[in-house]
């Protein structure tokens, strides 16, 4: 945080002091900016005490750098996680339990088509089955047939 305020090249405070150059050279075009400039000055002044108390707390914390190094990568993750899935923490968390839900479907599909399989050869079998038992019954009936068509021709 404190790097943000103070430290990088694109911190609050180096984005203030191109502000407050904005205003100085405003200032000499119209002298009524210059509450305008004095108050941003007392905020530039208010944001760098700030920064350097954040400094001075974080120089005090006793962090681990295998452990500050993890959060780094949790934060850069759910930062990516953001960008890829929705603007908040909230939206990913409600895709990935979409996702969860659509993995279940999926699961539970295999299982659907496993059971499917299984009523077919079922039903293969009662049909071979029962084709079986047509077709005896068409051999013991044949000769009955036979004779009757005999008998009419």
């Amino acid at each position: 945080m404190a790097n943000k305020l103070s430290e990088a090249d694109d911190s609050v405070l180096a984005q203030l002091a191109e502000t407050q150059r904005l205003l100085r050279e405003l200032e000499k075009i119209d002298s009524s900016i210059a509450q305008f400039s004095s108050a941003h000055a007392a905020g530039v002044v208010e944001l760098s005490e700030i920064a350097r108390a954040l400094s001075a707390y974080a120089e005090k914390l006793d962090l681990d750098p295998q452990q500050l190094d993890a959060l780094e990568q949790r934060v850069s993750l759910f930062e990516t996680l953001k960008r890829k899935y929705g603007g908040s923490i909230a939206e990913v968390i409600a895709f990935g339990e979409r996702a969860a839900q659509r993995m279940r479907k999926i699961e539970g599909r295999d299982a659907e088509l496993e059971r499917l399989a299984k009523e077919i050869e079922n039903i293969r079998a009662q049909m071979k089955r029962a084709g079986e038992a047509l077709r005896k019954l068409r051999a013991k009936a044949a000769p009955k047939l036979s004779e009757n068509i005999r008998r009419n021709l």
